[in-house]
This record gives structure tokens, sequence and C-alpha cells, in this order.
């Protein structure tokens, strides 16, 4: 975070030397709330926010935005993007990002553009400030400790040889509890329920031992479409024996899968039949007519 009197060029310099996004001037007034800005986006999912807002204050729509977790407003800030080098956690409704992540070393590091000050801001004096904070120093500390990085359904291997007590109680991010017995011969254990993304805590002996955090698999929100060829490339590779059915832009997909589930309808094809059997019924019987004259 820059200080109450960081510049421009301070705040620059420093992000330089760690290979952040440049800082690309300043927005607002310090103290003007005429010119404020407020929160657009907030990754719920990242395990930072995980347990801060409760599930009403999450109904964030296209309609009412972000303000039922009521956004500070933001008077001064750095312009700072991510510029594809990290991911954005909150951004605010000029396109700018208020608070960034980005990989260092085997660490990471939480970016803000705004100084926790109120000439700067209201954000020191909203019900997120505390939490947020709190949850920054856990989430920094712990990754900080390991070079591993979970995703949601992968398999954590964990290590009780400091551990104090037999009993292993795992506690994950919807405050649900499993627990465990380790003993001398056996002090590891691989963990495979972290479908959820946030921070499980680990306790031994009634006291905490150990933390990690799972992510959402960031692959999930890639919305990037397949062509037609590609996924009948992509069936042969994994020796699809099945039938699939193309259901274009321009198609009603209710209809599509109907007929798919009880076929095509008939009568326009019968009725297509009846007039050309029509048509060739009164040729051969004006033929035969004609043959019938002649022969007369």
């Amino acid at each position: 975070m820059p200080g109450k009197n960081t510049e421009e060029s301070e705040y620059r310099s420093k992000t330089q030397l760690l290979n952040l996004p440049q800082i690309k001037g300043t927005i607002g007034v310090k103290n003007q709330q005429a010119s404020s800005f407020v929160f657009e986006n907030v990754e719920y999912e990242h395990p930072l926010f995980q347990n801060i807002f409760a599930n009403e204050e999450k109904g964030n729509n296209k309609e009412t935005g972000l303000k039922k977790i009521e956004s500070p407003q933001i008077f001064y800030h750095f312009k700072i993007t991510t510029e594809g080098k990290g991911r954005n956690l909150i951004s605010l409704n000029d396109g700018t990002s208020f608070l960034s992540e980005y990989k260092f070393g085997k660490g990471k590091i939480l970016l803000m553009n705004t100084a926790p000050v109120l000439e700067w801001s209201t954000f020191p004096i909203k019900s997120i400030f505390v939490p947020l904070i709190n949850k920054s120093v856990f989430y920094l500390s712990f990754i900080n400790k390991r070079d591993e990085e979970y995703l949601a359904g992968e398999t954590v291997n964990l290590n009780f040889n400091n551990s104090f007590s037999p009993q292993i109680k795992i506690e994950k991010p919807d405050n649900t509890e499993e627990f465990f017995k380790i003993n001398n011969e056996q002090k590891f254990i691989s963990y495979n329920k972290t479908n959820q993304a946030g921070f499980y805590k680990i306790y031994s002996g009634g006291k905490i031992y150990s933390m990690f955090a799972v992510n959402a698999d960031p692959s999930e929100s890639v919305l990037k479409y397949l062509s037609s060829s590609e996924f009948q490339d992509y069936l042969k590779k994994i020796n699809f024996k099945g039938i699939y059915i193309e259901i274009k832009r321009n198609q009603n997909p209710a209809e599509v899968v109907l007929q798919a589930r009880f076929g095509s309808e008939l009568w326009k094809y019968a009725l297509l039949a009846a007039v050309i059997l029509a048509f060739i019924e009164m040729a051969v019987a004006r033929s035969s007519k004609k043959e019938i004259v002649s022969s007369n």
C-alpha cells in the first residue's frame, strides 16, 4: 500500500523493483468526495474473501452492482492495471485495479492503489477493512512458507512430523470439520477433499498447527469456444462412440433437443410423396387414355 505522503515517482520505483505493473499517473483529488470512485467487481472465489461477506452481501448482480457490500469512496488513487502480470481481485469503476495479486519468487504480493488514510478514501472506516487486512496477512504469510499452490480438487500432502497430538482436525472453508489420527510410523496424510476454495485450518491438540489455501481453477473462467472441426477432432481423440448433435446459433435448442429425442415429423414428407404420386398417377392415366384412343 502507498503511505499517506507517498509520491507517484516513489511508488513507481518500488513497483519497478518488484517487477509489478507501472504506475500510470494519479486519479482524483484528496479529500474531494465529488471525484470519488467505488468498487465495480470483486473476485469472491479468491481465498482472500472467503467468510468475509455474508451470503446476502454477495448478491451482486448487473442491476445492483456492489452496493450491498458498502464499497468505500476512493477520492485519490494511483492508476494501476494488472497488464496481464497478475490477478485483479478488486477493480474500481474507472477500470483501475484497487487490489491485485502477483507472484514473486515462492511468495506473492498484494498491491493496493490507494493509501489506507481518510484523505485518500473512506476505506479505513468501512466494515471490509479490518477483515481484509487480517486475511491478507494470513494469506501472504502462508504462501511464503510453501512452494505449492493448490487448486480446488487437488491432493494436498500434509506433514505432521512436528505435531504435538495424534488427533488432527481439519476445518474447511465452510466451517465443517474432519478428524484424523496419526501415529509414530505414519505422520503424513494425503488430503483430497479440497473441492472448496478458501483456507483450510489444521489443528493438533486443539491448537492451530498449519493452514493451506485452495484457489478456484482459473481455467474454469476461460470462455473459449471450440470450432465444430476442433470439437470433432477432440471426439476422435477420446474415441467417442456415441452420437452428438450440433445446435447452431440460429436454431432453437428446445426444438433441436425434442427432435433428437423423438425424431423428425414425417407428415411433411408423406404429403410431398402423396403429391408426387398423384402427379405420376395422372401422367400414367393420361398416357393410358391416349393409347386406348389411338388403338380404337
